[in-house]
């Protein structure tokens, strides 16, 4: 049996039978599922497919809902939130979720009047 190991995710070929002893390895029922490589994979905020990888909902829910907690809350101070907003940022930037990110950053005046981003908004700076 060939085993490939790719980003830490084990593919079987479909067509052999899994056995345990034959991995080594003791699996948690609760914890193992093994479907088609093609369906969507959700693991640590984001929802992983073959071709792309997306950032799960409940990550965009939040990182807007910070932005607009920004946005309203105006005088904030930009130096003690800037780890928090590059933190967000940072994340993101895996995904490909640019014109999302940018959507909601545009859509908030107060932010964009105290910071600046890179080209392709991964990292925030105060102006």
């Amino acid at each position: 049996m060939k085993i490939k190991i790719k980003n830490s995710v084990v593919v079987l070929p479909s067509d052999e039978a899994i056995s345990q002893n034959e991995l080594l390895l003791t699996l948690h029922p609760d914890k193992t599922c093994i479907k088609s490589v093609y369906d969507m994979n959700l693991f640590l905020g984001a929802a992983i497919r073959p071709w792309r990888r997306l950032a799960r909902a409940e990550t965009l829910k939040k990182f807007r809902g910070y932005i607009r907690h920004l946005e309203k809350s105006s005088g904030f101070s930009p130096e003690e939130e800037l780890p928090r907003l590059n933190s967000h940022l940072g994340y993101l930037a895996h995904f490909d979720e640019y014109r999302e990110v940018k959507k909601t950053i545009d859509s908030a005046p107060a932010v964009l009047s105290k910071y600046k981003f890179d080209n392709n908004y991964s990292k925030a700076l105060i102006k």
